[in-house]
C-alpha cells in the first residue's frame, strides 16, 4: 500500500498505511496550501494538531499495523481549518483522554489529545474514536495573520 496525497485549492486529503514514516510526508504537504504561505503561526499550530492526531490514528487506532490505511483531510475557508482524521482500527477511550487536564506522568506520550484540545476551538470524536473532527477558527489570530485569501 502506497500514500497518496493531494492538494487541491486550500484544501489537503492524504491516505496512506498505518506507519508514523508517513506523518512528516503529510505535513510537508500543506506547505502547497496556498492560504498558509506566509502565516507561520497558523502553519505552526496547524501541524502541531495534524501531527498529534495522526501519530493517535497510528499508534492507538491502528497499533500501527501498515495494512490498515489512515485517511486526512484538511481545509481551509476564510474563517477557519477543518481537521478530519480517520483511522481504520478500534479506536479508544477518547473520553477520558477528554478528561484529562494535563499528561498524568511527565513523559514523551500522553500529550496528543491535550495538545489537540488547547489547539483547536472545536473537536469532535466519533466512530468510537476512529475518527476525529476539529476546527481552528482563524480569529484566534492577529488581523496581521487573517488576510484575505
Amino acid at each position: 500500500m502506497s500514500s497518496k496525497c493531494s492538494v487541491e485549492d486550500n484544501s489537503l486529503t492524504c491516505f496512506f498505511p498505518a506507519d508514523t514514516s508517513h506523518v512528516e510526508k503529510v505535513l510537508q504537504q500543506l506547505t502547497y496550501i496556498p492560504f498558509l504561505a506566509d502565516r507561520e503561526r497558523v502553519f505552526f499550530d496547524l501541524s502541531l494538531v495534524l501531527r498529534e492526531a495522526l501519530n493517535n490514528a497510528i499508534v492507538h487506532g491502528a497499533d500501527q499495523d501498515r495494512s490498515m490505511e489512515v485517511e486526512c483531510r484538511v481545509s481551509v475557508d476564510s474563517e477557519g481549518i477543518d481537521i478530519v482524521v480517520v483511522s481504520p482500527g478500534h479506536g479508544f477511550d477518547w473520553e477520558k483522554c477528554l478528561e484529562k487536564q494535563l499528561p498524568e506522568c511527565p513523559t514523551q506520550s500522553g500529550w496528543g489529545v491535550f495538545l489537540i484540545r488547547e489547539y483547536t476551538d472545536h473537536l469532535v470524536f466519533r466512530d468510537q474514536g476512529k475518527r476525529l473532527e476539529c476546527r481552528i477558527n482563524l480569529d484566534r489570530y492577529q488581523e496581521k495573520d487573517r488576510q484575505q485569501f
